[in-house]
């Protein structure tokens, strides 16, 4: 009899406990966003007065719903609805009129965008764009300029081939492999990896064999002055190292200001994979080509091994291991804008 009495309460309980689990599950955040988002917010960056929010659709053709508004302390939002986010952005920016950057998750099916502005009396307009990457475009009339007066959307990366024409860098000790060869080579590969992509605009410092002037100081001051005029996002300065120690082969980023240490680690970190290397150094270094470069989000001096060592130099005779040093960039590239856009500085 107790048994039964057991047994009967066990199934009155079940029934009544089933319901609550249903609506748990259903309810719960985890499941509401494979319920509810249709679109992911991911790539967030500033260039010249605009602010572009890439979304990626979770189903074809769908365009996403947003709002936008502005809020006290400069602040001005876009809330894309039914979506979620890659990753959270909190990125300091200080250029122009910008501020600072968040991207965050508002509420399980909202995520939002906050532009935070230097000044008050900032009135974007918002709209989207639709395309093979579509993105959200947060547009004023600001501080910015380009120096040709046209902007767009792109990603807009300068590479620096080191050295050049009368400054031939580096050599290696045995088949005397000059480094200004080696970084141009390199340099060309890298570009051409980008060369399909819609939304990245390459420049090179030079793409021939030459010098930018025969004064050395002036050369690197020239290589500074095109990112100063072009505003590129980041700018890459490519180089092989050289010492007197014949034993040296690590590979090294270099930064100088802090914006650029997210990017100089996301390069360490994506070339020594490329290279099957153990592991790679980042350093703060005032190289007169990166020390207070202009370009947006951050400038790296590049050492991807030493040219003086015997080892340095036999690898880089080989075009299939400046292939992986290309690739390495690019793959570098692609992890900082895809990972924030702009780096976390």
């Amino acid at each position: 009899m107790i048994k039964g009495k057991l047994l009967s309460d066990y199934v009155s309980i079940r029934k009544l406990l089933l319901p609550l689990l249903i609506i748990l599950v259903v309810y719960s955040p985890a499941s509401s966003f494979a319920l509810i988002a249709k679109h992911t917010v991911g790539k967030v960056w500033y260039s010249n007065d605009k602010v572009y929010i890439y979304i990626n659709p979770a189903y074809p053709g769908g365009s996403p719903k947003f709002k936008y508004n502005s809020t006290t302390g400069n602040r001005f939002y876009v809330d894309i609805l039914n979506s979620k986010i890659s990753t959270n952005l909190n990125a300091v920016i200080n250029l122009d009129d910008v501020k600072n950057l968040r991207r965050a998750q508002n509420n399980p099916s909202t995520s939002r965008v906050v532009v935070q502005f230097n000044k008050s009396g900032i009135k974007p307009k918002v709209r989207f764009v639709n395309g093979s990457n579509p993105y959200i475009l947060v547009s004023w009339n600001g501080t910015s300029r380009s120096s040709t007066g046209k902007t767009n959307n792109r990603f807009k990366i300068l590479i620096d081939p080191g050295h050049g024409g009368v400054h031939p860098g580096s050599v290696g000790p045995i088949k005397k492999l000059i480094e200004k060869d080696v970084t141009l080579d390199i340099a060309k590969m890298l570009e051409q990896l980008f060369a399909d992509n819609p939304d990245v605009e390459v420049r090179m410092t030079r793409t021939t064999d030459r010098h930018l002037n025969a004064n050395l100081n002036l050369d690197l001051a020239q290589r500074k002055n095109i990112a100063r005029e072009w505003k590129p996002d980041i700018f890459i300065s490519i180089h092989v190292n050289g010492n007197r120690d014949k034993n040296l082969n690590q590979t090294e980023v270099y930064y100088y200001d802090r914006k650029s240490i997210a990017l100089a680690r996301i390069v360490r970190d994506n070339l020594i994979a490329s290279l099957n290397r153990n592991d790679g150094e980042v350093r703060r270094k005032p190289f007169k080509v990166i020390q207070n470069n202009p370009a947006t989000y951050g400038s790296v001096l590049v050492e991807s091994c030493y040219i003086s060592s015997v080892r340095g130099e036999k690898l880089l005779s080989q075009k299939n291991y400046r292939r992986a040093i290309a690739k390495g960039l690019r793959n570098s590239i692609d992890a900082f804008m895809s990972s924030a856009a702009v780096a976390n500085n």
